[in-house]
């Protein structure tokens, strides 16, 4: 069990790492990037960059989620500023 044990902490812990890692860059002030889209809800970089850490999904905002999944949701058929 004490192997079990250290992977479950080990999970935890890789998982809270998620929290605090970079959800966007911008590469010579021209290109952005992000995991999943633009989305509607964001119109400025400012929108990203106020995002407090660590980053929960308890704590998500529309600007989160569109960061994370508005392509997902589009690919979906899921309206992404309805499913919020």
């Amino acid at each position: 069990m004490q192997g079990e044990r250290d992977g479950i902490w080990v999970w935890q812990r890789i998982n809270q790492l998620f929290n605090w890692l970079p959800l966007a860059a911008v590469i010579e002030r021209k290109i952005i990037c992000m995991h999943g889209g633009i989305g509607r809800s964001i119109n400025y970089v400012q929108q990203i960059e106020d995002l407090k850490r660590p980053i929960t999904m308890e704590a998500g905002s529309v600007v989160l989620m569109d960061l994370l999944w508005y392509v997902v949701l589009l690919r979906c058929g899921v309206n992404a500023i309805g499913a919020m």
